[in-house]
């Protein structure tokens, strides 16, 4: 049986405190999972380039180990030989994804401060709690994503050989993502793409200054003239700049940037992403706890979740990312 609270009824119906709080907790967490950036490429499957995993939602402890999938590497067999005796088995390499408690809160002034405005405080909390929410997550994601990348995974524009050489003039252009791609293709083990509609896609995330680059490159405009029609069904697709040699583009905003360059050029860090590049682990879903402070003139409310993120590692080497480092200069 599904009970559904209307939650714009709370403010004149007598709904029992727990009550309240579970369905705001809730919706909460619904709302931030949709509007993370990252929720196009999360899923629970192996496929997915942000795998979600749950387990301790129904056991304790602060850490969850994931199985890698490699791929198969057997020739299989042809004709008539015989593939009895000839299988390959699967192969898994664990990975752990530690979770920890994070948590938020907003405390209202007063009653008097309340008595000024007209809105709807607990949504307005509700609001600033879950966009606090989202960008924390997105941050934490970014973060362990472009962290220590291994130096086979790792691609310098204008074939430099470490950060601190790159210049402005070191852009981001469509070679870097087919060399990035490449890359992935080659190495040991190979970065497995995400199937789509019976094709196979790396993904990669570009800053907004990246992207500027990306633009103003004649290969890759030239690309997306004849690229196949946009609109395919699949969220990795939703938002994307374009297609190029197997790789979908994204802009996104929150990469990070440093002043790493040569005469502290700032640097973007771009990342192609591949199946199972990281990992999200999820012990407690976001909940919503309200409370009163002094005498009940102060009103406040909380949300928190235990959870955490992880970059795949496969001894000790990233498994599923490829960094792009290139000039990411202001206009």
């Amino acid at each position: 049986m599904n009970i559904v609270f209307n939650l714009q009824m709370f403010a004149e119906t007598e709904v029992p405190m727990n009550l309240v709080e579970k369905a705001w907790s809730k919706q909460l967490w619904k709302e931030a999972e949709k509007d993370n950036f990252f929720a196009k490429f999360t899923g629970t499957g192996t496929d997915a380039i942000i795998q979600i995993k749950t387990e301790l939602k129904k056991e304790a402890g602060d850490k969850i180990t994931v199985p890698l999938l490699m791929r198969l590497t057997g020739e299989g067999v042809t004709g008539d030989n015989m593939l009895e005796g000839n299988e390959e088995a699967l192969q898994f390499y664990d990975c752990a994804v530690e979770v920890d408690q994070i948590r938020h809160a907003v405390k209202l002034k007063g009653r008097m401060e309340e008595q000024k405005t007209s809105l709807n405080l607990r949504t307005a909390a509700k609001e600033s709690l879950k966009t606090w929410f989202v960008e924390k997550q997105e941050r934490m994601i970014v973060d362990v994503l472009t962290a220590a990348p291994t130096p086979e995974h790792t691609v310098y524009a204008n074939g430099r050989t470490a950060e601190s050489a790159i210049t402005d003039a070191d852009v981001f252009t469509a070679d870097m993502i087919s060399i990035a791609a490449r890359k992935a293709k080659t190495l040991e083990p190979k970065i497995r793409r995400v199937r789509v509609e019976g094709k196979e896609y790396y993904v990669m995330l570009v800053d907004n200054y990246q992207a500027r680059d990306l633009k103003n490159d004649n290969k890759w405009l030239e690309a997306q003239k004849h690229a196949a029609a946009r609109g395919k069904d699949n969220p990795i697709f939703t938002g994307m700049l374009g297609i190029y040699d197997g790789v979908v583009v994204h802009e996104y905003e929150n990469l990070i940037r440093t002043e790493t360059g040569a005469s502290s050029a700032k640097v973007g860090h771009a990342l192609l992403l591949g199946a199972q590049a990281g990992i999200k682990g999820v012990a407690q879903e976001a909940n919503w706890k309200e409370d009163t402070f002094d005498y009940g003139n102060k009103f406040g409310v909380a949300t928190g979740a235990i959870l955490g993120f992880a970059k795949s590692k496969f001894n000790e080497k990233d498994f599923a990312v490829v960094q792009v480092i290139t000039s990411s200069v202001d206009d």
